[in-house]
């Protein structure tokens, strides 16, 4: 049980609530993310900088989209609804994804410790990337409980998810 059965909670620093809950119950992915990543399989994988690169682009891309849309910094992401830029947008950004890891098993050989790590981290990227693109899976009740949202700001964007909890979206 998240929280004892009562008829009213208050929330101090109710602001903290979503991305401790993410922490808590969900996963997050963001562009610096992605970035850092990147950056850091090109410094020990010199053959992956082009494709490392062609992620940081599509990194950029994504934000400036998501900028050029008129949502508030926090919004509920709805795979179903979402603009087909957009979607297209992120396609471009998990295949960029994808590439960067295609390109990674070439240097199995006599690879250093920390590249089996990148590897590993950017596998659990992906994964999580995917499923946030795919959104709610719509169970057979009709009833999904992800939640999917993203945070953006002027240089980043955050993608959370939360599922299979006992919380609701609501507007306040």
């Amino acid at each position: 049980e998240l929280l004892p059965n009562m008829d009213v909670v208050i929330f101090d620093e109710a602001h903290q609530i979503p991305p401790l809950a993410t922490q808590l119950l969900g996963e997050r992915i963001s562009g610096r993310q992605l970035v850092e990543w990147a950056r850091e399989v090109a410094l020990v994988a010199h053959e992956c900088k082009k494709v490392s690169l062609a992620l940081e682009q599509q990194v950029r891309q994504v934000l400036r989209c998501l900028q050029t849309l008129n949502h508030p910094p926090r919004w509920t992401w709805n795979p179903a609804e979402a603009s087909p830029i957009l979607q297209d947008h992120f396609a471009a950004l998990q295949n960029a994804l994808k590439q960067v890891s295609v390109v990674m098993p070439r240097f199995a050989e006599n690879e250093p410790r920390n590249l089996t790590q990148l590897r590993e981290y950017g596998q659990q990227l992906q994964s999580t990337l995917s499923l946030w693109r795919l959104g709610n899976p719509q169970p057979s009740n009709g009833i999904s409980h992800n939640l999917f949202w993203i945070e953006q700001g002027q240089y980043n964007f955050i993608l959370h998810q939360i599922g299979a909890t006992p919380l609701s979206k609501c507007t306040a």
